[in-house]
């Protein structure tokens, strides 16, 4: 898997694209659909599948979305959590958001 570029992610055709944080570390993804590229966030759940986690709509600009950087980030914030030991993120997160 390559680094992602703006410039990837400008020309891409409908699709997906991905970029390893490290192994064990999860995968943040683009995945281009009828002109728009929404960000996500892959990590392996407790039970031992893929999980693809919704991090927003990728946006160049950062007016409609997040940017690159801003996606890189948020995707790294969630493989810190991961790799500390939460390996349930989406039951973590819906946790927090309920309190």
């Amino acid at each position: 898997m390559a680094t992602i570029t703006t410039k990837t992610l400008r020309g891409m055709a409908d699709g997906k694209k991905s970029e390893s944080l490290g192994r064990g570390a999860g995968t943040i993804m683009f995945w281009k659909r009828s002109g728009r590229t929404r960000v996500f966030f892959r990590y392996t759940g407790p039970d031992g599948k893929q999980q693809d986690l919704a991090l927003g709509l990728y946006d160049e600009d950062g007016r409609g979305g997040l940017t690159l950087a801003q996606s890189r980030d948020k995707a790294r914030e969630l493989s810190k959590l991961y790799q500390s030991g939460t390996k349930d993120l989406r039951g973590h997160l819906a946790q927090q958001e309920a309190e």
